[in-house]
């Protein structure tokens, strides 16, 4: 209201903008009047008064009762009445980025209250969702322990939905890939018309916490016909919604919600199209039925803002059904083109890796500080050769392929030898000193519990180490290590292990060309904010890989490329993909493949776009929150000195000696450059430069101080009174201005900032903003 009111003078404009805020045809009418009666109409109706509810989202059921204030308070009414929590049409939201045992630790039992809520939903309508592994009912909702809460708040959400409502939230974008994925999208396609979900690559939507997002759009329907010809829109942001939608809210409102309006038609129209192979920017990836490669049928459609996406409803729920875990749909929201390609000509030749070897977890020792040693460690004790193991602690510590012993700083403590046979050795002395030894929390080392039921507390399980060892978290190095040293290994990789060895030398050939990149990144969970890629030992089983006789022909292919490659230090992936010895390598993995230089080429490619959107948007959302913290500091700046000084402050000495321009004074000659105060010697006053240079003497310290304060940095001459008396009282006078000043500065910045770095800072600038001096 008074944006528009203090428009008011220019009436034309004022009307243009009533027209685009109100929608009303205002031309003729009052500026003024308009404003104020549209103002009036819209608030006088209670109808728009907003309801809100300071309430734990839970603790609100549909058509459970609320009070809220009347529309017109009378003594019947009194200051509350109770209205009943309808079905909505529209629910939107951003929902808490928390995990859900972190709630539950502050509020014990709240996940048991979780679940009984949306049995009470979702019991009759959706069973399945609350039946155990062996399809018996119980009240416990089917989620992961994992699941964050946001997984419950969107059951919670729809059991306020009218058929034919829409709700559409903004959420971490680990559902897409993680265990309690299913269920989600299970509900989704069994209860909705999935709409779309929607993420960005080239932006993050919330710089202050480091989590991916996408925003999901659902529509309750309960038609199984209309859920089954719904096509569901996998649809990648290309570009910043600021550039997408420019026009400003406020003063061009009318453009902005065409804009709006055309590109969600857009998104939503797509699927209206019959013959998509003849219309421009459409693709089709057909269905793919293989015994290990199962996929719906894809219709793809991109342009310079948008890649989507599409998959019949009642093709992607099979497809959930059969599989009976989750189906990882960002790789909808994030494979290049050639993925799609590659399944679609080989899906024959590929089966999941658990089919054709073991995969196992690296070492969890339950102690790393008794069981991993440093070299020096191994001196001071001087622990035998026969208990100590090379280990590999972290992929970062290879820089090649390769895995040598060399590349290695630290052995693991391998004894499973009984006390009895110990004595006399230093293993020995290691080991009792050790259970002396505590933890932060006060347990002895021999009494955790991830040690304490073992045979021996001080023996790791014995075990033959992997040749091939997959990371569980990748950067933009992309490599899978061979280990050529049989080092022990931590939990920080896997390890394969087959008992063939021409086919575990292929795998480890294979794991390390552009292809196995490309199914690893949309395998693996690309939600951790800091661009990491985390694949998961269940992920690892599941990453396709060419069936046995297609490893073994990739193996003596590529054995000569692979050899000069494996080599050398291994860069980041765009920098790989570069090199002659790689890209001679992936032709001939590709080749083997049934592939052309070309597709190889956009293999590489496209896991270079995979690995750079993966650590663009945490580089993004660092500029984004350092701009926002600029931005912020300036209108803190600015609101400190509207407090504190709106009028300014007053000039010296013209402000604090009377009759100024009438007194006797001296001119003194001084160099343009800005001075302080230096050493004080016997009475005699230094004056310096800022860097500590030598510039004059005053016989008094209140002099100098006054010659500083007066003199600006431009200016030669420096007018002073000839009075000292004058002199002192200006300068008492002045600092203890500044002072106040300063101090009042201080408090207004500690009160809106909390901060005593950030006051201080801000203080200095301001100081040095309107010329007030540090006061000795």
């Amino acid at each position: 209201y008074n944006r528009l009111r203090n428009l008011s003078a220019k009436r034309k404009s004022h009307h243009k903008l009533l027209e685009q805020v109100w929608g009303f045809d205002i031309a003729g009418f009052p500026a003024e009047l308009a404003t104020i009666n549209l103002c009036r109409q819209d608030l006088s109706d209670y109808r728009n008064f907003p309801c809100v509810l300071t309430r734990d989202f839970f603790d609100v059921q549909p058509n459970s009762k609320f009070e809220f204030p009347p529309p017109k308070k009378t003594y019947r009414t009194g200051d509350k009445i109770e209205i009943q929590i309808p079905k909505f049409d529209v629910l939107v939201g951003n929902f808490p980025f928390i995990r859900q045992e972190l709630i539950e630790k502050a509020d014990k039992g709240y996940k048991k209250n979780l679940e009984e809520i949306l049995f009470d939903n979702w019991g009759k309508d959706y069973p399945d969702l609350f039946k155990d592994k062996n399809g018996n009912n119980n009240h416990k909702l089917r989620l992961s322990g994992q699941a964050d809460i946001y997984a419950y708040m969107f059951f919670h959400a729809a059991a306020h939905l009218k058929t034919g409502g829409r709700m559409g939230f903004i959420t971490s974008n680990s559902w897409l890939d993680v265990a309690y994925g299913y269920e989600l999208e299970k509900f989704f396609l069994s209860k909705f018309k999935l709409i779309g979900v929607f993420e960005s690559r080239c932006e993050p939507w919330f710089e202050q916490s480091a989590v991916n997002t996408v925003f999901t759009i659902l529509e309750r329907c309960d038609n199984e016909k209309e859920r089954a010809s719904n096509y569901v829109r996998f649809v990648k942001v290309k570009k910043p919604l600021a550039d997408l939608f420019s026009q400003d809210a406020l003063t061009d409102s009318q453009n902005r919600w065409i804009t709006l309006e055309r590109f969600t038609d857009k998104i939503e129209n797509l699927s209206d199209f019959v013959d998509f192979d003849k219309v421009k920017n459409f693709k089709k990836f057909e269905l793919i039925n293989e015994k290990y490669v199962k996929q719906p049928e894809i219709i793809s459609y991109e342009d310079e803002e948008v890649r989507v996406r599409m998959v019949n409803q009642k093709e992607l729920l099979e497809q959930v059904k059969s599989t009976g875990n989750t189906v990882k749909w960002g790789q909808f929201l994030r494979a290049p083109d050639i993925y799609f390609r590659i399944l679609q000509k080989s899906a024959g030749k590929f089966v999941p890796l658990r089919k054709i070897a073991s995969i196992r977890f690296g070492i969890k020792t339950g102690i790393n500080e008794f069981f991993y040693l440093t070299k020096e460690q191994v001196e001071h004790w001087g622990i035998e050769k026969e208990f100590l193991k090379p280990v590999i602690k972290s992929p970062k510590e290879c820089p090649s392929i390769t895995l040598q012993q060399k590349h290695l700083s630290l052995f693991a403590f391998v004894c499973n030898k009984e006390i009895s046979k110990l004595y006399g050795t230093n293993a020995l002395k290691y080991i009792k000193w050790a259970e002396k030894q505590k933890t932060k929390k006060g347990c002895f080392w021999s009494n955790v519990e991830s040690v304490k039921d073992r045979r021996n507390w001080y023996s790791l399980p014995q075990r033959n180490p992997g040749k091939v060892l997959p990371p569980m978290i990748t950067g933009s190095s992309e490599r899978c290590i061979i280990n050529e040293c049989d080092a022990q290994v931590d939990h920080n990789l896997f390890e394969i292990i087959s008992d063939e060895k021409d086919l575990i030398n292929a795998l480890g050939i294979y794991l390390n060309s552009s292809p196995s990149f490309l199914m690893k990144e949309l395998t693996g969970r690309a939600n951790l904010g800091d661009g990491a890629l985390k694949v998961e030992g269940i992920d690892w089983k599941r990453i396709l890989v060419p069936n046995k006789d297609i490893l073994k022909e990739i193996g003596e292919n590529t054995k000569s490329a692979f050899t000069k490659l494996s080599k050398r230090k291994i860069a980041d992936i765009k920098s790989e993909a570069k090199k002659s010895d790689r890209i001679a390598f992936e032709r001939a993995v590709m080749k083997t493949l049934g592939f052309s230089e070309n597709d190889s080429k956009e293999v590489l490619s496209g896991v270079v776009e995979l690995v750079e959107e993966r650590h663009l948007l945490p580089k993004l959302r660092k500029v984004k929150k350092k701009k926002r913290i600029t931005q912020d500091l300036y209108k803190l700046h600015e609101q400190v000195i509207e407090e504190v000084l709106p009028n300014g402050v007053k000039k010296f000495p013209d402000a604090y000696i009377t009759g100024f321009g009438q007194l006797k004074c001296k001119e003194l000659s001084i160099p343009a450059v800005k001075v302080k105060l230096g050493e004080n010697f016997f009475g005699t006053q230094q004056i310096c430069d800022t860097d500590g240079n030598h510039i004059m003497d005053q016989p008094d310290e209140a002099l100098a101080k006054y010659i500083i304060y007066a003199k600006k940095p431009d200016e030669q001459i420096v007018r002073v009174p000839e009075n000292i008396t004058i002199i002192k009282k200006a300068i008492q006078s002045y600092e203890l201005d500044v002072k106040n000043i300063r101090n009042r500065l201080y408090t207004a910045s500690m009160e809106k900032s909390g901060n005593h770095a950030v006051s201080s800072n801000i203080v200095n600038q301001i100081c040095e903003e309107f010329g007030l001096p540090e006061t000795h």
